[in-house]
């Protein structure tokens, strides 16, 4: 990584060089060959680049340049070197990015890369390589500010996902890397490998809360059955890995092991599961005369916390699915029906402001309604009441649909298979 920064970052400063006289003309000519090539022939290219430093040593890129060929010559510690000559003649900030780069590879970044990222804070480059000398949690905050003033950027998003496993948060990483912007075959590959301990057919543990349903197009989805069902498998499967209640929590009941060294696992009735992260936990066996400190760090806690989460994950999505069904149903149940009779009696809008003056704008609404729901089974449930509606208020109004009108309003759907049927 060292020679692709040094060399792709060595020609602007070159420019520099040749306007402030601190080259030649003629060495300027073969000094861009040299850096533009050094990757071809790098030992070549360091015998012209030692020549070039020895004349013109206030030239920058110049001992970028030679940093380069050095570290693709295995000359690591030769590279540095450069470098240090590179940012001493005033380089920019080109010279000191590449040595906090460097320095860090050595696993000596310390001082100088944060004194790089105060001079260069915009630098998502090294914003990552200052990230990583953080603790876990820290790392974290700091890569999650990095990818929201750099969305766009790749290599954020896989540190900020990588950190996010790393810290014991697989979950979070899987939507972190889902959501992002960035659509790359390495972003995707790592999020598919983190993902895949979470990934079960539905064959290994028949009695669950929910099944997997083939749908006509290919695609999967899951098809929920209850809430208190779907809690129950829950709280099934953490007895199945030793897990029984053991105190109250806000809002929730904590579950410990008798497993030693193993996290507690807290469970939410609005359907929040969280695994612990470090703190107290029931001690190992210890040998006679011995003692053990019941408290465990971050790290040590980890391969645990992940075993417990994978083991969790499908029931835990499940049920999280069934209370958000629910909420959805009785959102839709209670109140689109209402939405719907102020629509046509009063002109209110489903959505933005203003009103609909006449019955036929009010009609022209509710089949804009029909026809804009996702193609899905949440789509299909608020398609129904709106059929209900049209059917047993529209259509025996002054402004029903003619069967023309129920065509139209057909071939406007976002789903070409959901057919209008008054």
């Amino acid at each position: 990584m060292l020679v692709l920064l040094a060399i792709a970052r060595a020609a602007v400063p070159l420019e520099r060089c040749v306007e402030s006289g601190l080259v030649g003309p003629l060495d300027a000519v073969v000094a861009e060959g040299v850096v533009r090539g050094s990757l071809a022939d790098p030992a070549a290219a360091l015998l012209e680049l030692d020549r070039l430093t020895l004349a013109w040593p206030s030239c920058d890129a110049l001992w970028m340049a030679r940093a380069a060929a050095q570290h693709a010559l295995g000359r690591d510690d030769h590279a540095v070197v450069s470098l240090q000559r590179a940012v001493a003649v005033k380089g920019g900030p080109e010279a000191e990015r590449a040595l906090a780069v460097a320095l860090h590879r050595q696993g000596r970044g310390g001082a100088f890369l944060r004194a790089a990222v105060a001079s260069s804070p915009d630098d998502p480059l090294l914003k990552i390589l200052a990230a990583r000398e953080l603790s876990p949690s820290a790392r974290v905050d700091a890569l999650r500010e990095a990818e929201r003033a750099h969305p766009d950027r790749e290599d954020v998003v896989v540190e900020l996902v990588l950190s996010l496993r790393d810290a014991g948060r697989p979950q979070e990483a899987v939507r972190v890397g889902r959501a992002s912007k960035v659509d790359s075959p390495r972003l995707r590959a790592l999020v598919d490998t983190i993902e895949a301990p979470f990934v079960e057919r539905v064959e290994v543990r028949p009695q669950r809360p929910s099944e997997v349903r083939t749908l006509a197009d290919g695609t999967e989805e899951i098809v929920v059955y209850s809430p208190g069902r779907a809690k129950a498998a829950v709280l099934e499967r953490l007895e199945v890995l030793g897990y029984t209640a053991a105190e109250e929590v806000d809002g929730g009941v904590r579950y410990r092991s008798e497993r030693p060294v193993s996290p507690y696992v807290d469970v939410f009735d609005d359907g929040r599961v969280e695994v612990q992260e470090k703190g107290w936990v029931k001690p190992a066996p210890v040998a006679p005369g011995q003692t053990m400190i019941p408290v465990i760090s971050e790290r040590k806690l980890r391969p645990d916390r992940i075993r417990v989460m994978e083991s969790i994950a499908y029931e835990v999505t499940a049920w999280q699915q069934a209370l958000r069904l629910e909420t959805f149903q009785q959102e839709v149940d209670e109140r689109l029906p209402d939405r719907l009779t102020a629509l046509w009696e009063r002109g209110e809008p489903l959505y933005g402001s203003g009103d609909l003056p006449t019955l036929r704008a009010r009609r022209d609404a509710l089949v804009a309604h029909w026809a804009s729901r996702a193609c899905n089974g949440d789509g299909d449930y608020v398609r129904a009441v709106v059929v209900r509606f049209l059917r047993n208020v529209v259509q025996e109004s002054e402004v029903a649909l003619t069967a023309e009108e129920v065509r139209a309003a057909t071939a406007t759907s976002a789903c070409p298979d959901r057919t209008l049927d008054l």
